[in-house]
C-alpha cells in the first residue's frame, strides 16, 4: 500500500490479486472492496471530510443579481459570443 498526499486528501493505492471469470467482474470487486473499507472506517468512527469552497465577495456595494428566462438556442446565438451578453438582454 502507498500513499501519496492529495490537494485534499491521503490517497493509498491498495493492490490485490484475485481471480476473475469475466473482465467486468474487475469493476464489479474493486467497487465492493471500496464499499468494504468504507464500512470499517464508518465501524471504526472514522469519517473522511469532503472539502467545502466558500466564496466571498469584496465588493463595496451590492451585487446586483438578474434572472433570465431560457431562450431558444437560435434567439440566444448571438448573446453567447465568447460568454458575453448582448445589450439585448
Amino acid at each position: 500500500m502507498t500513499i501519496s498526499p492529495g490537494d485534499n486528501a491521503l490517497v493509498f493505492e491498495a493492490h490485490f490479486w484475485v481471480r476473475m471469470r469475466r473482465i467486468m467482474d474487475r469493476r464489479i470487486i474493486e467497487s465492493d472492496i471500496r464499499h468494504r473499507i468504507d464500512s470499517f472506517f464508518d465501524e471504526a468512527g472514522i469519517v473522511i471530510a469532503f472539502p467545502q469552497r466558500d466564496v466571498h465577495f469584496d465588493a463595496a456595494a451590492p451585487i446586483a443579481v438578474r434572472l433570465l428566462k431560457a431562450a431558444d438556442e437560435n434567439d440566444n446565438a448571438d448573446s453567447q459570443n465568447d460568454g458575453r451578453q448582448s445589450d439585448n438582454d
